[in-house]
């Protein structure tokens, strides 16, 4: 008898000693897991209102497609016609676009560069019609001969070009809410091939050539 009461008051002891840990351990994680939770909501919060923000900021910036046009005969020249289109629809009414044509390469061995010509678009500066939403890009016909030039070049020098492509590299600068803005994009001119118009984040890299005569 006296041993099971012993037993008893052991179990009991037990009991209360886990009680006071599980009450103690409770004590130190509900403060942790309520910081833990306000921390996670804060988080949420702000990646939503950055999600927003930016959806926002999409609405507003122009979305530009550029898709092949016809040929086209201007003065002694024949030009291909690129319609670059505003395809967002918000309150751009004017602004201007810079175009400059320039070829990216690279060679097996590593070596990259930037070759840019002036003379390959009709004009370098064109402004936004608001009928249009956008402008046409006059290119001269055979541009490619650019690419052709570095190709051979690089061929009579025993060099393997791993890329060489043709792009617009474009500056618009348009007026929005009474702020001016600012966005550059790179266009891709493959003849035959659908024209892809990407928004170019760091500007600085890519103003960056070497600029060959005519």
């Amino acid at each position: 008898m006296e041993e099971e009461s012993a037993k008893e008051e052991e179990f009991d002891q037990k009991g209360n000693k886990l009680g006071k840990i599980l009450t103690f351990v409770a004590i130190a994680i509900i403060p942790l897991a309520i910081f833990g939770l306000d921390l996670y909501n804060t988080f949420y919060n702000r990646q939503n209102d950055k999600k927003e923000e930016d959806i926002a900021k999409q609405k507003s910036r122009p979305h530009f497609e550029a898709e092949w046009g016809g040929e086209v005969p201007i003065g002694m020249e024949d030009y291909w016609r690129i319609s670059l289109l505003n395809k967002n629809e918000n309150n751009i009414t004017s602004g201007t676009f810079d175009v400059q044509y320039r070829v990216f390469f690279r060679t097996e061995m590593g070596v990259s560069g930037t070759l840019v010509w002036e003379d390959v678009f009709w004009e370098s500066e064109i402004a936004f019609d608001d009928d249009l939403q956008g402008c046409f890009l006059f290119i001269k016909a055979d541009f490619f001969t650019h690419e052709e030039l570095i190709m051979e070049t690089c061929v009579n020098n025993d060099v393997e070009v791993a890329e060489c492509d043709s792009y617009a590299f474009c500056c618009f600068q348009y007026i929005e809410d009474g702020q001016e803005k600012t966005v550059y994009y790179l266009i891709s001119l493959k003849r035959y091939e659908k024209c892809k118009v990407t928004e170019v984040e760091n500007p600085e890299e890519y103003m960056k050539g070497y600029l060959m005569d005519s």
